[in-house]
């Protein structure tokens, strides 16, 4: 059941210590006791917890328990921007003349963006400032064009919001980010979602859980591999593997976080088979046993050699 504003931020306050530093998040115990069963016992069943309000979580970095909270509150969670990468900046890089092509091409598509981003801001632009008017102000402003319809079309037709900036805002936060420049670190933004997914198994969030793998998708859908940026991808492979558990038999389904990274990179294997790549390989373990069944079962076999 979905609960009223009044029944959530009327209800009691309860604190979650988290992370090593023990850094305190308050909460309405309403919002996240009605997220799943372990969350509801924990804040309002028999426990120690319930009775004090608090909770311990150690192995819970504050930043991913404040996106379970967004989520509480909102139905969404913030993605954070891409950080430049201080290797790619620092050092300078070799190109070859495929990798000038990209380059060229990439700084055309920027430019092409770029003009295609001031158009639509000039055909956005009275709109824009009608967003900014008073209801009023917006009928003083568009009276001439009222004028020539008649009263019951002119009524029906008749807008007093043309866009809420601070919704806008919010809603920019939760759209998934798309890479522009080869020098962009996604490691973080690859990991959220992960985080994300793997801190909302533990709570039993399914709904989470499924918002978390679609964000990724997302991400993962229109993110560019640049030969620069393979170790962003190999750095979400390494934290799945790590996050989630192996399969006790091999008809056992492979964990959903787990198959939504296999069929990224089985789809993009070779456009990722660097020496960095082959390393992860040659470590051995659970990833290479199912990306190497994925991709027999897919059609998707390249040369023994490179598996």
């Amino acid at each position: 059941m979905v609960l009223s504003f009044q029944e959530l931020v009327c209800s009691p306050q309860f604190t979650f210590i988290c992370g090593d530093d023990e850094e305190p998040v308050v909460v309405h115990e309403a919002a996240l006791a009605s997220l799943s069963p372990p969350l509801d016992r924990l804040m309002k069943g028999p426990m120690r917890e319930a009775s004090e309000k608090m909770a311990m979580l150690p192995y819970v970095e504050k930043d991913d328990f404040l996106r379970l909270c967004e989520y509480a509150y909102r139905g969404q969670y913030t993605i954070p921007d891409a950080v430049p990468s201080a290797t790619s900046v620092k050092r300078p890089l070799a190109l070859g003349e495929a990798d000038l092509e990209v380059l060229i091409a990439e700084i055309e598509k920027a430019d092409e963006e770029e003009r295609e981003r001031e158009k639509q801001y000039e055909r956005q632009y009275e709109k824009q400032n009608l967003a900014g008017m008073t209801a009023e102000q917006r009928m003083r402003e568009t009276k001439h064009l009222d004028g020539q319809l008649p009263l019951a079309r002119r009524f029906v037709e008749r807008q007093y919001i043309f866009g809420t900036p601070m919704r806008t805002e919010i809603m920019e936060g939760y759209k998934a980010k798309r890479n522009k420049h080869m020098t962009e670190d996604f490691t973080p933004i690859f990991l959220v979602h992960a985080k994300i997914y793997t801190l909302a198994g533990f709570f039993m969030i399914k709904d989470l859980e499924e918002l978390a793998l679609e964000n990724l998708r997302a991400t993962l859908k229109t993110f560019r591999i640049h030969s620069t940026r393979i170790g962003d991808v190999i750095n979400l492979v390494r934290y799945t593997y790590e996050s989630t558990p192996d399969r006790d038999g091999e008809n056992e389904d492979v964990n959903a976080l787990r198959q939504l990274v296999l069929e990224y990179v089985a789809l993009n294997y070779t456009r990722i088979d660097t020496a960095e790549f082959r390393q992860l390989l040659e470590e051995g373990g659970q990833f290479v046993s199912d990306i190497w069944k994925l991709m027999r079962q897919e059609g998707l076999m390249v040369s023994p050699k490179k598996l």
